[in-house]
């Protein structure tokens, strides 16, 4: 065990030693492929007569007739802080986990988060390949919630829809979330035993299912007004 952290310990200083030791050739004065060959390729380069400017995550280098004639100042260690933020970046994304408002998240909490954001919206279009719901993370707290189970193809579904909609914008109790179920046989048709469309369903303020699920914009009607 003490052989084995005194390896780590001899690999580290040798890392660093070596780090060091690149950084330490590039000054002024330096040629422009010492640059290159301490910190790679630019991320840009610009060119005015004899002048180069070199762009890296570090900051800027300028070359002036193949030499280094000027770093920006804290440059290696903002270079070798980049590096650091470059590798904990690929170890959370090797974890599966995603961006989202600059941090790390599961994409189901990306999901759910963006999906809050959304939530005072009267309507949302949910397009989520046919894949299950949670009743819960849809409805409207304190609302009227209509969910609307349609498919593009679906006539019925496209002359019903323009009246939902018009429901939801003028009623500010009426919120309405219409769920693609993309076609015959996805999960969320099996989750809710689906078997014909349109099928919309209305949940009151407390989230409770109101009356049954139904195509008939009257029937739709009255069960809002009895959820009010």
């Amino acid at each position: 065990m003490k052989k084995y952290i005194s390896l780590i310990i001899v690999i580290s200083l040798i890392q660093i030693f070596f780090v060091k030791a690149v950084f330490a050739i590039v000054e002024v004065g330096s040629s422009r492929q010492e640059v290159i060959d301490a910190f790679g390729e630019p991320s840009g380069a610009m060119t005015s007569g004899n002048q180069e400017i070199l762009s890296y995550p570090g900051g800027m280098i300028v070359i002036v007739d193949g030499k280094v004639d000027s770093l920006d100042k804290d440059f290696r260690q903002r270079l070798e802080i980049r590096k650091q933020e470059n590798i904990f970046n690929d170890q959370q994304e090797k974890k599966g986990l995603v961006q989202h408002q600059g941090q790390w998240v599961t994409p189901n909490e990306k999901q759910s988060a963006e999906y809050q954001k959304k939530l005072g919206q009267p309507i949302i279009v949910i397009n989520n390949s046919g894949a299950e719901i949670t009743v819960e993370q849809i409805l409207v707290p304190g609302k009227i919630t209509i969910i609307d189970f349609y498919a593009d193809w679906c006539p019925p579904c496209k002359k019903l829809s323009p009246y939902l909609e018009k429901l939801a914008q003028s009623d500010n109790d009426v919120y309405l979330r219409k769920v693609n179920i993309l076609k015959w046989g996805t999960p969320v048709t099996k989750q809710f035993s689906i078997n014909s469309i349109p099928d919309v369903r209305v949940f009151d303020r407390y989230g409770r299912l109101v009356g049954r699920p139904t195509h008939d914009f009257n029937e739709i009607l009255s069960n809002v007004q009895r959820s009010k």
